[in-house]
């Protein structure tokens, strides 16, 4: 069947409808061929027999007008489908570039901040809500954190043999006698260097251990030296080194690469050093030279200062009504695309394309839905100076904003920002339940308040050892202890000599968070001596998923085998009435509608029979956010289509459009088929009779001649 247009199965057309006749006849059709076909051989319609044109009748019968008007609907699902994924992407990119964004809390609530020597620290706010008014501070730097810094000695060549055995790092601080102790963190290890080894695999045998310890051979111009940096600062992170070479002749020095405050072969160049300095004559320390939190603040230290220097904070409402009016333009921007894509009158590059849809409409009334919502809480969008024009366009009244803004500086991110509060310094909320998709695994918080009440603390894994002496003696059968932490085996070794409890604690926390299976799972405990010098080793976090068990026997630190592992409790309490489900210190509701997927952490020192209330607001941008995220879902105004339009274009659906279309076109042509070659026969008899006519008349009639 030849048409007007040409159909593509696969076309969209250009983005532009095609109308209900765009695929009719209008060309040579199968018919007049035929009858071409039946003229050449002595045939067809000069004989008074049209078989093309009684074919072609037929087939008009059978199909009527069946497969223009379906290669138009493919066509034009093609084109709403491109239309579709262009709203889809104005969507996202609305969501991404606008709502996503400006959901920083830093967008909506501006100061400047003002540092009287910029060489002396970077200022950043850390809790916006401790700056609703300009603010002074006064900063003094008396010193910055250092990392610990050794140098060995000069050697001549970087193929020079190092020596072999065991290089074992650890981290701590020095007394002033030059005694070391531990910090019991985790970082450092052992490394093993073997005969033939030299400089330059030393030092990357250390970086390669991923200890904490960053190596380099240095040239300094008169020989080589090898450095080991801590990679962390602070007075803790001084580092011990101990040698254990073996006994090679011409193997290189191990000893050369030792270090303590009492000898060795390294020299300390730089003491690990903490951070020191005063805000408003109150003086911190920090590991770091990030200090967080301070007074609100957040404070990035650069230089020692040789006294006070000035930090100002001020309120900047100029760049937040920037922000708000680059809302106003992306949500307009949003608004435009969805007009295109309903225009009454379709055009090229999808324009009219969704129109009579449903989807534009939907989509609007979802986003009206969630203003309605939010303007039915604390706030609207007239406090912040918006309004609505003749057109539907979102405007913004800058100087209403910024009288708005000169009385309560926060007031954007009050409005705009969620807001999940805590009656308790107990309890912080730590997620909220925000998928409205309808899946099975979907939660969804209702905005209110809410009531909590623990009953049953989370606990830690726990295991001890029996009373200790104040000097614990470590011979050569007591050196070993084992331990499963979580589920991870560790071996524990401790070196021949005698220890106090508290030092026994803090090289066996030591060693097992320091532990490479360890560290990678995100696990650690903490060793602590009791007041009878009895060993706890208890993990680090809570709950029935944590367990210790003590799995060798050592009599000199009073542990024994335990046949079963020690494991924590999980955390037991209620959420809006309804037992919630409990794992490690947080609770989660599950079974109340209304808090379903609300998550709070209570901290584990709280007081038994904790209770209070939980307070939850969610802000605009997240509920226009929310609205969006419902329109996906398969039960969405544009999930839905989307699913509608990739079924209606799926060949390898039997329903589809695509599959109708080849059903319909190899019926057409199966009865095609049969029309010729029942009308062609007739014809060819006819042609014969006709023929058969002229002879007679030739020989027996010749007067007619």
């Amino acid at each position: 069947m030849t048409t007007g247009l040409s159909f593509d199965p696969f076309s969209n057309n250009g983005g532009q409808l095609v109308g209900g006749t765009t695929y009719f006849q209008n060309a040579t059709s199968n018919a007049e061929l035929a009858n071409q076909i039946l003229q050449a051989s002595g045939g067809g319609s000069d004989f008074g027999f049209d078989t093309g044109l009684i074919v072609d009748q037929k087939l008009l019968q059978e199909f009527g007008t069946s497969i223009p008007m379906l290669q138009q609907q493919i066509t034009n699902t093609r084109v709403r489908q491109g239309a579709l994924n262009s709203l889809q992407t104005s969507v996202q990119s609305f969501q991404r570039d606008t709502l996503t964004r400006l959901s920083d809390p830093g967008y909506l609530v501006s100061q400047s901040i003002y540092v009287s020597d910029p060489d002396a620290a970077k200022v950043s706010i850390a809790d916006q809500s401790a700056f609703r008014n300009n603010a002074q501070f006064s900063l003094e730097v008396l010193q910055l954190a250092q990392s610990s810094t050794l140098g060995s000695t000069h050697f001549t060549s970087p193929d020079q043999l190092a020596g072999s055995g065991d290089l074992t790092f650890d981290f701590g601080s020095y007394a002033p006698d030059g005694t070391f102790t531990g910090n019991g963190q985790g970082a450092g290890g052992t490394i093993t260097l073997e005969a033939g080894d030299t400089l330059e695999d030393l030092v990357a045998k250390v970086n390669s251990a991923d200890m904490g310890v960053r190596a380099e051979l240095v040239s300094t111009g008169s020989g080589y030296q090898v450095v080991f940096r801590s990679e962390q600062t602070g007075a803790e992170y001084d580092m011990q080194i101990t040698a254990t070479p073996d006994a090679q002749a011409g193997s290189g020095s191990l000893n050369d690469f030792a270090y303590s405050r009492l000898g060795g072969g390294m020299t300390q160049a730089i003491a690990g050093q903490d951070a020191l300095f005063k805000v408003n004559g109150i003086e911190y320390s920090s590991s770091t030279n990030q200090a967080t939190d301070i007074m609100g603040m957040n404070i990035s230290l650069t230089g020692v200062t040789s006294g006070e220097v000035n930090i100002s904070i001020e309120q900047n409402p100029e760049q937040l009504i920037e922000n708000v009016q680059y809302l106003v333009d992306s949500y307009n921007l949003l608004m435009d695309s969805l007009g295109f894509l309903d225009d009454a009158s379709p055009g090229a590059d999808y324009r009219g394309a969704l129109h009579g849809e449903g989807i534009v409409a939907g989509v609007i009334e979802a986003m009206n839905d969630a203003i309605r919502v939010f303007e039915s809480g604390d706030y609207n969008l007239t406090q912040m100076g918006l309004s609505f024009d003749a057109n539907n366009n979102l405007v913004l009244d800058r100087s209403a904003l910024t009288d708005a803004l000169s009385n309560n500086p926060h007031l954007l991110s009050d409005a705009l920002l969620t807001t999940a509060e805590t009656s308790s310094s107990w309890v912080k909320v730590s997620d909220y339940g925000n998928d409205m998709s309808g899946n099975i695994t979907a939660y969804y918080t209702k905005d209110g308040s809410y009531d909590f009440e623990v009953t049953t603390q989370a606990e830690q894994a726990r295991a001890s050892s029996g009373a200790l002496p104040g000097a614990v003696t470590i011979g050569a059968g007591d050196q070993d202890l084992s331990v499963s932490i979580n589920g991870v085996a560790v071996d524990i070794q401790i070196a021949q000599g005698t220890y106090t409890p508290d030092e026994l604690a803090l090289i066996i926390q030591s060693q097992i968070n320091g532990n490479a299976e360890i560290r990678s799972g995100g696990h650690s405990v903490e060793v602590v001596a009791g007041a009878d010098g009895s060993l706890s080793i208890a993990t680090a976090g809570y709950g029935a998923s944590r367990s210790v068990q003590i799995t060798s026997d050592n009599a000199a630190l009073g542990f024994t085998q335990m046949a079963d592992p020690a494991i924590g409790v999980d955390i037991v309490g209620r959420i809006n009435g309804e037992l919630a489900i409990g794992e490690g210190n947080t609770l989660t509701s599950m079974l109340d509608n209304d808090t379903k997927g609300l998550t709070i952490e209570v901290d584990p020192g709280a007081p038994s029979g904790l209770t209070g209330s939980i307070d939850l607001q969610r802000g605009f941008l997240e509920s226009l956010n929310n609205a969006f995220e419902q329109m996906a879902t398969t039960t969405g105004v544009i999930g839905e289509k989307v699913s509608q339009y990739t079924t209606d274009l799926d060949a390898q659906d039997s329903a589809s459009l695509l599959s109708q279309l080849e059903e319909l076109e190899a019926s057409y042509a199966k009865r095609e088929t049969f029309h010729f070659k029942q009308y062609g026969a007739y014809e060819a008899r006819f042609v014969a009779a006709t023929n058969t006519t002229q002879m007679l008349e030739q020989m027996f009639f010749t007067e007619k001649k």
